[in-house]
């Protein structure tokens, strides 16, 4: 590579106003694979006087924290400060978080102590990391710092529709039939308040159907039929159209210009739109001039082997039972196993291992369902993407990125947080366990946040019409078993209310649940009329008023006190670590941050 290759500037897609977009910066973070057990922000999220930044708020022994690592954590102030105690918040005091700091201290120090070789084997998630960072600081410094939102643009854009909002009243019915019949007489001079009065289903009948100025993006009522209301003249009848409680008919009775705080909010979702576009094009300019200059490599035969393996899978699980795996499946998982070591694409001499795109091929799930069995193609896109990140992570590397204090100092905090969770899970987490006596306790003392409603079970047929329905009665009569019309008139599956519910569960209304509730068990209901149709509902399983089963509930007493369990242990760990070590905090120090700063 020429000398002058890789400085600011060097690349195309950088000349002018410059920079890349995150839709690529998303993928890279959820690709990752990375968990933390302590959250932080990438990069510091306010600035910091630099005299302030870099002062010594505290010490653990001979570890200092700055003011601004107090900060950085501070501003992230995750649930998982305090190591997933299901009592923090992000309410908890600059005290509370400063202790929670200075724990991470105690234990990542403890932990390096304890296992001097443990960052050997997380290597790869560091190395992961990195790349997230330095693709990160291309975004900022190559790609944000240039985008340019031209205002006369965002006014070119604003769809007219969202300039106006619409007075609008209506009309609801329970049939089509009956909406249809009402638009005639409107169509023929009918007065639109009146009739709302007389017949409209909706709460503002009493005010003849006025329900007051809609805006064209409140979603109210479906897109198509909105549509259709913005799009029509004054006094214009619109319907029926079907809506979440009948059939309607609509009349804009006025328009008037959208208030200014909603006009800005439709501007600033399109200054939001034009950046993405902006961005995701420099993106793609950098990418293709760094394709181009590098020209990464991909093992093509390779390649033909691991989609001859993933096919194979795929062909063999077909033909297996559920009860049993076939050798062909197994043969296939340790085929990808066995390759899961070799360079599948080289990226300016950095190796991509087929393990970076498939993980664990050899586990014993690798017949279940995994996303590339449906869709081998995933696969490439994967691979496509880890190039992408490494063209991009090198390029920060010619521009010295991986020197910059902030890009080191986040990769000490990931070791840190990697060495520590050994610790955590071999130490201070091992062995605790929770108890049936210890669950039987907690019931029985917290017995009144078990109390449960009286519940039912349904099965039900839905028919479109009162006829339909009125027939299937006549047969039941007649009869026929339930279950077998049942095959014949299978209902939604999102209709149907799953398992035990009580009322206000079922979705359906009150009228519904009342005759629901009041079916005897084996019942089959007349003809129920709802939004959705006609409903002959059979009456399976009634539970009375009561507590829910120890048995229900005891998996989530177990997390409960487990999650204490560990709370406490954590605690009484970090405590006993204190007492050895010598904490110092410069308390003046600390208030003036707070105040000041926080």
């Amino acid at each position: 590579m020429d000398k002058d290759k890789g400085k600011k500037g060097s690349c195309p897609a950088l000349a002018g106003n410059g920079g890349l977009i995150r839709p690529l910066l998303v993928t890279i973070i959820i690709s990752s694979g990375l968990s933390f057990l302590f959250a932080f922000a990438l990069f510091a999220a306010a600035a910091l006087p630099a005299k302030l930044a870099n002062k010594i708020l505290a010490t653990v022994d001979k570890r200092k924290i700055t003011v601004e690592d107090f900060v950085d954590f501070y501003q992230t102030r995750p649930r998982i400060a305090r190591w997933s105690s299901p009592n923090s918040s992000a309410q908890d005091s600059p005290k509370e978080v400063l202790d929670a700091l200075i724990g991470q201290v105690l234990m990542a120090e403890e932990a390096r102590r304890l296992y001097p070789d443990a960052l050997q084997g997380y290597r790869q998630e560091v190395a992961d990391f990195e790349q997230t960072l330095l693709v990160n600081m291309v975004g900022e410094e190559q790609i944000d710092k240039g985008i340019r939102i031209d205002e006369r643009e965002v006014e070119r854009r604003i769809p007219e529709n969202q300039k106006f909002e619409v007075h609008l009243r209506r009309i609801v019915t329970d049939t089509q039939q009956k909406a249809l019949h009402l638009r005639k007489q409107l169509e023929q001079g009918a007065d639109f308040a009146s009739l709302a009065k007389r017949f409209s289903l909706a709460e503002d009948a009493h005010k003849g159907g006025d329900i007051g100025y809609m805006a064209f993006d409140q979603g109210i009522f479906p897109k198509k039929v909105v549509e259709e209301i913005f799009g029509s003249k004054k006094g214009e009848i619109i319907g029926p159209a079907s809506i979440r409680e009948g059939y309607a008919l609509f009349q804009v009775i006025g328009t008037r210009k959208v208030s200014a705080e909603a006009l800005e909010r439709t501007k600033q979702y399109i200054r939001q739109q034009i950046s993405l576009e902006q961005k995701k094009e420099r993106w793609d300019q950098l990418l293709r001039h760094l394709s181009e200059e590098y020209q990464p490599l991909i093992n093509e035969d390779l390649w033909k082997q691991i989609e001859q393996a993933i096919l194979d899978a795929r062909q063999a699980k077909s033909r297996t039972q559920s009860t049993s795996r076939n050798s062909q499946t197994s043969a296939a998982a340790s085929t990808l196993a066995r390759m899961s070591g070799l360079e599948i694409a080289r990226v300016r001499g950095r190796s991509i291992r087929l393990k970076e795109i498939i993980p664990n091929p050899s586990d014993p799930a690798f017949g279940g369902e995994r996303p590339w069995e449906k869709d081998p193609a995933l696969l490439r896109r994967i691979l496509d993407r880890k190039i992408k990140i490494a063209l991009v992570a090198d390029y920060a590397r010619q521009l010295h990125y991986d020197q910059l204090p902030k890009v080191k100092k986040n990769i000490a905090r990931l070791k840190d947080d990697l060495i520590t969770r050994r610790l955590v899970a071999e130490k201070i987490y091992k062995g605790l366990i929770v108890t049936s006596e210890e669950c039987q306790k907690y019931y029985q003392e917290h017995l009144a946040e078990y109390q449960v409603p009286e519940r039912v079970r349904i099965s039900q047929i839905i028919v479109p019409d009162e006829k339909a329905a009125t027939e299937i009665s006549r047969q039941l009569a007649r009869g026929e078993q339930f279950s077998e019309l049942l095959k014949k008139y299978p209902p939604p599956d999102s209709l149907t209310p799953k398992g035990l519910w009580a009322r206000g569960g079922s979705g359906m209304g009150r009228e519904f649940e009342d005759r629901v509730f009041s079916l005897r068990l084996g019942e089959v209901s007349k003809p129920i009329k709802t939004a959705k149709g006609f409903h002959l509902v059979k009456l399976l399983e009634r539970q009375s008023e009561g507590f829910a089963k120890l048995s229900e509930v005891e998996p989530r007493i177990r997390e409960i006190l487990l999650s204490v369990k560990k709370e406490k242990a954590l605690q009484d760990h970090i405590a006993a670590l204190r007492r050895k070590s010598r904490v110092v905090v410069n308390e003046t120090l600390f208030q003036e941050v707070v105040k000041n700063v926080l």
